[in-house]
């Protein structure tokens, strides 16, 4: 991809959550200009990602159904069972922290 994927994907690596999901947009408008279906759904996929290893739980679920809906319109059906896991591995988060008490998820 481009200069800007590659520091976003290091970003991501190194935890820096915030400065990975700025890169992954601006990679994500990138894909829309070109009109590049892979490479928008990819870039989806990994804002989902961002928002699901900061532990942002609300964010990830947005990220992730807006994902699956992308991927059941192009008939990825690898992809939509991804997708799936990462949903239910956010339930099971959500309700092991709120039988914790502790994060709910934070919301954007």
């Amino acid at each position: 991809m481009s200069a800007v994927w590659e520091k976003a994907v290091r970003c991501h690596r190194e935890g820096n959550f915030a400065e990975a999901d700025q890169l992954y947009h601006r990679v994500l408008r990138e894909a829309e200009v070109a009109e590049d279906k892979n490479a928008y759904e990819i870039a989806r996929y990994h804002l989902a990602r961002v928002a699901f290893d900061g532990h942002d739980n609300a964010v990830a679920v947005r990220r992730f159904n807006r994902l699956l809906e992308i991927q059941e319109y192009n008939g990825d059906n690898r992809g939509v069972s991804r997708t799936y896991r990462y949903l239910a591995e956010l339930y099971i988060r959500q309700r092991s922290e709120e039988r914790r008490g502790g994060k709910e998820g934070r919301s954007r």
